[in-house]
């Protein structure tokens, strides 16, 4: 599935004549793609002989890595490609999610939504 995203992403990149490199995002989505198997795939076939506190750490932990480390990919490459829409959709994200009590989906649907009307006002003023 992500490796489809990712060939779509590429065609559209293509035609649009974005500045991609390939090599980075391929190496990028493998290595999260094999952190998350790490993570929530492998422990359930091989049981792991850990204390039941270091298990719950790790449960919190691994997964808000993973995610983490997706977020600041996706971060560092959208800042790369565009700068002003991109900052200030992940500022209006962050402030959203620390002033408020909005859900995963809401933060990241505003934020879209800004990068995305940001993105069009640069394009008309152009």
């Amino acid at each position: 599935m992500v490796l489809v995203a990712e060939y779509i992403i590429n065609d559209l990149a293509i035609r649009e004549d974005w500045i991609m490199n390939n090599n980075f995002h391929l190496l990028a989505i493998a290595a999260l793609a094999l952190t998350s198997v790490l993570v929530r795939i492998i422990p359930v076939f091989i049981k792991i002989n850990i204390t039941d506190t270091s298990k719950a750490v790790l449960e919190r932990a691994l997964p808000c890595a993973v995610f983490i480390t997706f977020a600041v990919y996706i971060c560092a490459t959208e800042i790369l490609k565009n700068v002003i829409p991109a900052t200030a959709a992940i500022l209006f994200t962050l402030l959203l999610v620390f002033a408020t009590r909005a859900s995963l989906i809401t933060t990241t649907l505003l934020g879209s939504l800004i990068y995305i009307a940001v993105q069009l006002a640069l394009n008309h003023m152009t």
